[in-house]
């Protein structure tokens, strides 16, 4: 049995805005990667790849708890990429006011807890989970 797909065409916008604003912070284009891949981008100049990038649009602030957390298969994926190619990955966070807030996801510390969502009933949702102090996260403006 396959796990349903939560993405859907209004999420992939937001994620493909939060990208935008990242490629004009830093001259680059974003390239949407495969499913596969885990990470949502590779962030790129002239077809050269610069970096890999999560994005997660959130409907409250990140600062309203003191933790972030993702999946920890995210973050595996982004150690084993960022290994493999020796190019950093982050994580981009858009909170509900349009703020977006970065991280390097493949190097900084991390706690690891059992989290996930419950508002889908979906048992997959419940995971390990890496917690990063929000007090590492980095504004781009």
């Amino acid at each position: 049995m396959s796990r349903p797909i939560y993405e859907n065409e209004e999420s992939m916008r937001n994620e493909e805005q939060v990208a935008e604003k990242v490629c004009a912070k830093w001259g680059c284009d974003a390239q949407k990667m495969p499913r596969k891949m885990q990470l949502d981008y590779a962030m790129h100049r002239d077809k050269k790849v610069q970096a890999f990038l999560e994005v997660k649009c959130r409907t409250n602030s990140i600062f309203d708890f003191p933790c972030y957390f993702i999946s920890l298969s995210k973050v595996l994926e982004a150690k084993r990429i960022a290994e493999a190619t020796g190019l950093p990955c982050f994580l981009a966070v858009r909170s509900a006011n349009g703020q977006i807030h970065m991280i390097r996801l493949d190097t900084e510390p991390f706690t690891v807890e059992i989290a996930g969502r419950f508002d889908r009933n979906d048992p997959e949702d419940l995971e390990p989970c890496c917690f990063f102090d929000v007090k590492l996260f980095k504004e781009i403006k």
